[in-house]
């Protein structure tokens, strides 16, 4: 037999053991195992392959069935769990920040509260020294070289 006829037989065998092959299908195949001897031990391994596959199926147990369920709705609910935690998680970061930024501006508003008043001590210091130094100075008096004498007379 050629390669093609065993490649026939072997898809046609391979139908038949999946329950797909149609009658006219079913009658080729037998009629290429009566003249082949290599497609008869590929049938033959196939139906061993088959009985092997029958004997070890056994019925799922019902509580593994559960425990995988209940496993999958499990993990479904913390997901759900990490994602309604989400806006929760943005919100307190939100206020951790603006935690950090009104601690960073009422540090900066202590500093410089500290230094307006070094400004208005040093202010206060200058003016008393302008004061000392107004009232050491010699008085002065003014003299008028005019000899003439303004009269203001209102005519009402």
């Amino acid at each position: 037999m050629n390669t093609d006829n065993i490649n026939r037989a072997e898809y046609l065998i391979q139908l038949y053991y999946d329950n797909e092959i149609s009658r006219d299908e079913e009658i080729e195949m037998f009629d290429i195992l009566s003249g082949d001897e290599a497609s008869r031990e590929y049938f033959k391994r196939m139906s061993q392959l088959e009985k092997a596959v029958k004997e070890s199926k056994s019925e799922f147990p019902q509580e593994l069935e559960y425990k995988i369920f209940s496993e999958i709705r499990q993990s479904s609910k913390k997901e759900n769990r990490i994602q309604n935690y989400l806006p929760e998680i943005i919100r307190y970061a939100a206020i951790v920040l603006l935690f950090i930024t009104a601690a960073f501006m009422y540090f900066q508003n202590s500093e410089y509260k500290s230094e307006l008043k070094n400004s208005y001590k040093q202010i206060k210091q200058q003016e008393g020294m302008i004061n000392n130094l107004i009232n050491t100075l010699p008085e002065v008096e003014i003299n008028s070289n005019q000899t003439k004498e303004i009269v203001i007379v209102s005519e009402l």
